[in-house]
């Protein structure tokens, strides 16, 4: 599934790095993100996708790509039943 942010270069925090002590020992433990592209997220995992659709930015900043090449050939199908053809 394709996302489209306003921002080229948008960064969005899944879940903050953090630090664990362990034994007196600091471990630092990387966090996860999402980063668009040019503008662009794709991606199949099904959390990515929940985390997207439920984000306060989803659908102001952030949207999802809608897939160009299905709406046209449906738009053909609908012509196309309508005129007998």
């Amino acid at each position: 599934m394709k996302f489209r942010s306003k921002c080229d270069n948008q960064v969005l925090c899944v879940k903050p790095a953090r630090n664990q002590v362990q034994d007196g020992i600091v471990l630092q433990i990387p966090g996860e993100h999402i980063r668009f592209n040019s503008g662009e997220y794709e991606t199949t995992d099904k959390s990515e996708i929940s985390f997207l659709k439920k984000h306060r930015l989803f659908g102001v900043e952030i949207f999802e790509e809608k897939e160009v090449k299905d709406t046209q050939a449906q738009t053909e199908e609908k012509k196309e039943t309508k005129t007998g053809a």
